[in-house]
């Protein structure tokens, strides 16, 4: 209870307050209610406490996933899955390869995926290797080795693998080097592919062959010094390959064409393409040629044709010694009373032999006899004004002159056989 007085507590049924001595009145003493101070709850506080702790947890786990993913094991794993997969566009995409046509991705399918074992199951070294499918399973005990080499910066990671046909698994090495960072605090890789090209292969081939790699034209390639050097071959640098198979092939005008399939690595030996043998395609096209050709200034001359009707069959250059052969053929062979040769026509096919050949030189060169099948009246004037008619056998043997000019084989020259043992003599 209190007094009424001062208002302090006193004991129950006081008289006197002990306080200020002042009397107790029975009737004076009322209870005085005493009420609890109320507690205001922050509603909006305890949400973004709440917040905040998830936020935090989210972000630890995330972080612990993230760095799990950002794993070298887990990105060495990764690529063997692809490899494995045969998703060649994503592995490829994980590999640090320099800018180059020969390194592209279907160079990369056709040399590294398609000429490597499929693999059936892997899993990081140390780990449970499935023994059926592709599987994603490994083990925490994975073999990270730290390279020899300073640079910190690469790593080696074992990988076992189950390769069709083979009843063991083996442990194959993805190297990676750091490249850049991911998802801005971990370290990002590629895989790196020293183990998987060769730099600065050489191929060398005849002059004017079309050499291809792998279906590609590599006349970008040629050595300055090879291609206007005196040399009949030419020298190919090929600044990237993959390690593996390859299909090189060397065409050419005139020599047998050369297709090979070779195995390029670090360790080969350089690439020589090409025959010194005309093709049979050749052979067939530049006797047809010669005979063609001689056959045709042959007829001319014998029917005193004007050389200006031949002088495009002959090289450019070779247009002066040609017209005065030619007019001494002519003079020789006829005249201009009709004695000579007359009634001149080629019965058949001529026979061709190649008398010599140089066909690996700067400028190709290839001599031909043609003898041509041929019938004729030779009409040999006497004093009287009388004359004969003889008809003599096929008996002209001439030689053609060819050069290989300006990607394609011309004439530098002919040699006329007279058809006559004396010269026409007109009376």
């Amino acid at each position: 209870m209190f007094c009424n007085k001062c208002g302090k507590e006193i004991p129950e049924n006081s008289v006197v307050c002990i306080n200020c001595g002042a009397p107790i009145s029975s009737d004076e003493i009322e209870p005085i209610e005493i009420k609890p101070k109320g507690i205001k709850i922050n509603k909006k506080l305890i949400v973004t406490i709440g917040v905040i702790v998830v936020l935090v947890i989210g972000l630890i786990v995330g972080y612990s996933y993230l760095k799990k993913q950002a794993s070298p094991e887990n990105f060495a794993l990764d690529y063997i899955k692809c490899v494995a997969s045969n998703d060649v566009g994503k592995a490829y995409s994980m590999l640090d390869l320099p800018d180059d046509v020969n390194l592209s991705q279907d160079c990369y399918a056709n040399i590294i995926v398609n000429q490597t074992p499929k693999i059936l199951a892997y899993a990081l070294s140390n780990g449970t290797l499935p023994s059926a499918s592709v599987s994603d399973n490994f083990s925490k005990n994975a073999t990270k080795v730290e390279t020899a080499d300073v640079v910190s910066d690469n790593m080696v990671i074992n990988i076992e693998v189950q390769e069709d046909g083979s009843p063991t698994t083996k442990v194959i090495q993805v190297n990676l080097i750091k490249s850049g960072k991911k998802f801005f605090f971990f370290d990002n890789y590629k895989v790196s592919t020293a183990d998987m090209i060769v730099k600065d292969k050489y191929i060398t081939a005849n002059m004017f062959a079309k050499v291809t790699l792998d279906g590609l034209d590599i006349s970008n390639y040629i050595k300055p010094s090879t291609s206007d050097s005196t040399s009949s071959y030419l020298t190919y640098i090929i600044p990237y390959m993959f390690v593996g198979t390859h299909d090189i092939i060397a065409t050419h005008p005139f020599l047998r064409s050369d297709e090979k399939n070779v195995l390029i690595d670090s360790h080969g030996l350089d690439i020589q393409m090409g025959y010194d043998t005309t093709s049979t395609e050749f052979n067939t096209m530049i006797t047809s040629k010669a005979e063609e050709l001689y056959s045709k200034i042959l007829t001319a001359g014998v029917t005193r044709k004007d050389f200006s009707t031949v002088s495009d069959l002959y090289h450019s250059k070779d247009i002066d010694s040609a017209k005065t052969s030619y007019a001494k053929f002519v003079a020789y062979n006829t005249t201009s009373t009709g004695a000579g040769v007359s009634n001149f026509k080629i019965s058949g096919n001529s026979t061709t032999k190649v008398l010599s050949s140089d066909l690996l030189a700067k400028i190709p060169t290839i001599i031909i006899s043609v003898t041509p099948y041929f019938s004729c009246d030779w009409i040999q004037y006497t004093k009287g004004g009388g004359g004969y008619t003889h008809i003599i056998p096929p008996a002209s043997k001439g030689t053609v002159f060819f050069s290989y000019t300006d990607g394609a084989w011309v004439m530098t020259g002919i040699s006329l056989a007279n058809i006559l043992d004396t010269p026409a003599i007109e009376y």
